[in-house]
């Protein structure tokens, strides 16, 4: 509950609202892993892990504008209906080689990570009585949003500890991320939703990252040092189906110390 006064005003001065909801829903997860030793040279390891959910929700309010003499000057109820969807699924696969020397392995790594979340909802509009404005404000309206982002990661890594002092690690990584987004948004135009051209689009952005690093550290009695580098070149491409005046293309490099 909700109530406001409006000092430059008097037509309009006193705003009381009133809503309530009720809200339903449910949610899972789950982990698995393993591991297999092919020899005792070789090492293969999984991980999968997947959460997700859904929920409902329903309500309605009412809205009411009074004068300064506490008089009618208009109100209207609301009805809102949505519903939720999210979750997200994630796997690692993992291969080390190690060599006969000791503290030299090879790594190859693959990870996944997907997550759509969907929504969609109503709001309705009931009992409206001298709405001054433009009545559009007022018009049933639907939302309708599917997206998702996936993600894979490609990585390679060699360890080698050279001596008792010196231990090197380089390694290169591949990522390719996809965003994805589906708007629609209706209005009630005499009982047909139509589509609003304004608000509703389909956007895409892709992204792909290419990196190498290195890493040195050197152990001398008491004393350590440690210091490496990472490169990294991005493409990303963004495209709107419908608005393609914001459509772009770029890459660009990245050096870390």
């Amino acid at each position: 509950e909700s109530n406001r006064e409006d000092y430059t005003s008097d037509d309009y001065k006193y705003l009381n609202m009133e809503s309530s909801s009720k809200n339903k829903g449910n949610f899972q997860f789950g982990s698995m892993e393993g591991s297999y030793e092919i020899d005792t040279l070789n090492l293969v390891t999984f991980s999968m892990q997947m959460y997700g959910g859904s929920s409902k929700n329903n309500g309605a309010g009412s809205t009411q504008m009074l004068n300064a003499r506490h008089e009618h000057a208009y109100s209207y109820n609301t009805i809102n209906r949505s519903k939720y969807g999210y979750g997200s699924i994630g796997a690692n696969f993992d291969y080390q080689h190690s060599f006969k020397k000791k503290g030299e392995y090879l790594t190859f790594s693959y990870r996944y990570n997907g997550s759509p979340n969907n929504s969609e909802s109503y709001t309705e509009y009931e009992d409206i009585m001298d709405y001054p404005y433009d009545m559009d404000y007022l018009r049933n309206q639907h939302f309708d949003n599917d997206a998702r982002t996936d993600e894979h990661t490609f990585q390679l890594d060699y360890t080698n500890s050279i001596s008792k002092v010196h231990d090197l690690v380089v390694g290169a990584k591949y990522i390719l991320r996809e965003n994805e987004s589906d708007t629609k948004y209706y209005k009630d135009y005499n009982g047909i939703y139509q589509v609003d051209e304004n608000l509703t689009d389909t956007y895409e952005q892709k992204q792909n990252i290419l990196a190498a690093y290195a890493d040195y550290k050197l152990k001398w009695k008491k004393f350590g040092a440690k210091a490496g580098i990472r490169y990294e070149h991005t493409f990303m491409d963004v495209e709107y189906a419908k608005l393609n005046e914001k459509n772009f293309k770029t890459d660009f490099d990245d050096v870390v110390p």
